[in-house]
């Protein structure tokens, strides 16, 4: 089999396409994300990162979070009651 494919540049070339190395995606900024989650968390950091050091939005989000625990909290005593 081995043979075959050094002798036949067809085959040789056809092997080296299927069998070739993916490229590592890339990362960062140039990644393209599929989940429309991420994505949107992407730009609104990005946009944080260019609006200055203020932190505002990082604030906001993390008010939010603790705002929704406390509700889910609340709601597990108030079912137990």
């Amino acid at each position: 089999m081995l043979s075959i494919l050094r002798q036949s540049p067809l085959i040789r070339a056809i092997a080296k396409q299927i069998l070739h190395d993916q490229k590592p995606p890339p990362l960062g900024r140039w990644n393209m994300e599929e989940c429309p989650t991420k994505m949107t968390q992407k730009i609104d950091l990005a946009n944080e990162d260019h609006c200055g050091p203020c932190g505002q939005y990082a604030m906001d989000q993390l008010e939010k979070k603790m705002e929704l625990r406390v509700q889910e909290i609340e709601k597990k005593l108030n079912e137990h009651k």
